[in-house]
């Protein structure tokens, strides 16, 4: 076994590696994006098929926000980050 057998043994490695984790990232962006539009479908949000797109899924996630105001816990205590500019 040479010295190039083995590079090509790491390259094999390396690339699967790469393909693995393509395919994890995939499953993970179809599963955000599909919870992420059926959350704006819900809230009755124009457009919810934004959030396929990679950055106006950002302006999807501010308008699902609910103000804290709104939020209710089971504890009953719910503390606010305000800030003021």
């Amino acid at each position: 076994m040479g010295y190039y057998d083995g590079m090509g043994v790491a390259f094999a490695l390396v690339g699967l590696s790469i393909l693995f984790f393509a395919v994890i990232g995939l499953v993970f962006y179809v599963l955000k994006s599909i919870g992420l539009s059926t959350l704006a479908a819900n809230r009755g949000i124009e457009n919810p098929w934004l959030a396929w797109i990679p950055v106006a899924d950002l302006y999807i996630m501010g308008l699902v926000f609910v103000p804290c105001q709104s939020w209710v816990h089971p504890a009953g205590d719910v503390h606010c980050l305000r800030f003021n500019s």
